[in-house]
């Protein structure tokens, strides 16, 4: 019995070496390399497009100037702001994404298309050559920003500011009621329109990556179109003086944006 237990524990100890000796590999195993928090993050550098809804609201300013035709002090009823306008606001963004550690930083640029529109109307005791009844009414169809963002990411959420350049076509109309007198006439009207302005924005927001490739968010933004001068045409007083009407108009406007957004990694664009 103790010869059989020998041989059997020698056969044992022997059966690498002889595997070796006739060419039969052995299995090896390999622990998997430990992970960092930093590497089994989500990473929000890359080049993204996107899409987005919401609703805006906005005030026109216009400052209307009556500038008689044959010289002299123009007429103006001051700077009158319309009232808060409510409209839907949707399009479209490009943009990339650079992280460094757990600051994320980001350039993007959108284009808006939108219905945002407000009015004034002269009442009574409105100052010749105006008469009660004119209104002027200016909206913008297509807003567009540039923007530079800053946020601070926790894995798959990043919370961000963002600001830059805006710019907006604004379409104004001026329409004139009837007058008395010798410069009585039908009501009439007058356009300017397509005329771009520049302004700038600032909004902040958050976002969450369901997928490695698609986000969604929410965000706030605040913007303003600086003031530019229209011509809206000729009015004639009762007395048959006529007068050039020129409007600046300005914009500030707020809104509330739901986005998607769909980031392509190692997908370059150009000047990136």
């Amino acid at each position: 019995m103790r010869r059989t237990i020998v041989s059997a524990f020698t056969a044992v100890l022997a059966g690498p070496a002889m595997a070796a000796d006739i060419g039969v590999a052995t299995p090896s195993y390999k622990i998997p390399p430990y992970l960092t928090a930093e590497q089994t993050a989500f990473n929000w550098t890359g080049n993204y497009v996107g899409v987005h809804i919401g609703g805006a609201k906005g005030d026109f300013s216009f400052s209307p100037i009556a500038s008689p035709a044959l010289g002299g002090a123009g007429t103006s009823f001051g700077d009158t702001s319309s009232n808060g306008n409510d409209a839907f606001i949707g399009g479209f963004q490009v943009g990339r994404n650079w992280q460094f550690g757990r600051w994320v930083l980001g350039f993007e640029h959108d284009a808006q298309f939108t219905k945002l529109n407000g009015s004034i109307t002269t009442g009574s005791g409105v100052a010749a050559p105006f008469a009660e009844g004119d209104s002027f009414n200016a909206k913008v169809s297509y807003l567009s920003a540039t923007r530079v963002k800053v946020g601070y990411a926790w894995d798959r959420v990043v919370a961000y500011v963002a600001g830059g350049l805006e710019m907006g076509r604004v379409d104004v109309t001026a329409n004139y009621a009837p007058r008395t007198g010798i410069g009585a006439g039908a009501p009439l009207s007058f356009e300017d329109t397509r005329k771009l302005q520049f302004g700038y924005t600032v909004g902040a927001g958050a976002e969450y990556a369901f997928t490695n490739n698609v986000s969604f968010g929410v965000e706030y933004r605040y913007l303003t179109l600086n003031k530019a001068t229209y011509n809206l045409g000729t009015v004639t007083s009762a007395a048959g003086d006529v007068s050039n009407v020129t409007a600046d108009v300005g914009l500030k406007s707020s809104q509330v944006l739901v986005r998607m957004n769909v980031k392509f990694d190692g997908l370059a664009l150009s000047g990136f």
